[in-house]
């Protein structure tokens, strides 16, 4: 009984992050990614379920026979990478991009650096580096990078079955508004991608109501990375989606007009 109440003193400490004495950081880093993997699985010995789990935080989508995106359960369960800590602030969407990262060659020798805490800023300060370079192997990283993010169909089908948790809600803006961007700067000749994603934007935005978007475009305009980037130059930020549906639609109808609605396949110079 010593043993048992001295180990979950030890347990209590390691998850609150506090350092245990005569270990260095990177030790101590390993022991809490630990700890707080075997506090997912293994908690018949806490008095309350309420000390593990935020009352304020959704339920997480946990089938993995049934989620839509191609996930690594195993890897996302490993001490070896930062999965685990991207999953606590990104949902499974960012782990689905971090490890799509870093199984990309042509990413993973350091054109792109991860870090847990600013892993969506890692993403949109990549994307917009290499946009103004404007070389041809900058193109080729942008495109490595998109191909890193969900495809347009997986993120209709999480949308529509609500699979979206509150913290994922920023990573998708970012995901779609990339996208847009790409297309109508590097591949705008090809209308039916655009269309789509026009379609997915709007099932996006329509599923989001107002205090969300609100809550969103404050969160925005207060980073000092994104609203770099969210200047309505490069990228839109509305505090309403009646903004956004009347922004799309009119890009949209730009890009209709510009080519008059020809296919990129019956396109000639």
């Amino acid at each position: 009984m010593l043993f048992s109440n001295v180990g979950n003193n030890i347990l209590v400490r390691q998850v609150s992050r506090e350092p245990i004495s005569g270990r260095d950081n990177s030790e101590n880093t390993t022991i809490q990614r630990r700890t707080r993997r075997r506090y997912t699985f293994w908690d018949e010995d806490c008095e309350s379920h309420d000390e593990l789990i935020n009352s304020q935080e959704e339920i997480e989508y946990s089938d993995f026979r049934t989620y839509p995106l191609n996930i690594n359960w195993k890897d996302l369960d490993s001490l070896n990478n930062d999965s685990y800590e991207i999953k606590q602030d990104y949902g499974l969407i960012g782990v689905f991009i971090y490890f799509k990262i870093l199984g990309n060659n042509k990413l993973g020798d350091k054109s792109i650096k991860i870090t847990p805490t600013k892993f969506i800023h890692n993403l949109i300060e990549f994307y917009f580096e290499n946009y103004e370079k404007g070389s041809y192997d900058s193109l080729l990283k942008i495109i490595e990078l998109l191909n890193s993010f969900p495809e347009n169909e997986k993120l209709s089908s999480l949308i529509k079955n609500k699979l979206i948790l509150k913290k994922e809600i920023l990573l998708i803006k970012l995901i779609l508004d990339l996208k847009l961007h790409y297309h109508s700067h590097f591949d705008k000749l090809n209308l039916s991608i655009l269309n789509s994603i026009f379609i997915i934007m709007k099932e996006f935005y329509k599923n989001n109501n107002n205090e969300k978007l609100r809550n969103l475009y404050d969160k925005i305009k207060e980073d000092k990375i994104f609203k770099k980037y969210y200047n309505n130059d490069k990228l839109y930020n509305f505090p309403k989606k009646s903004n956004y549906f009347s922004q799309l639609k009119k890009i949209r109808n730009y890009n209709k007009d510009l080519f008059g609605g020809i296919e990129f396949s019956k396109f000639c110079l």
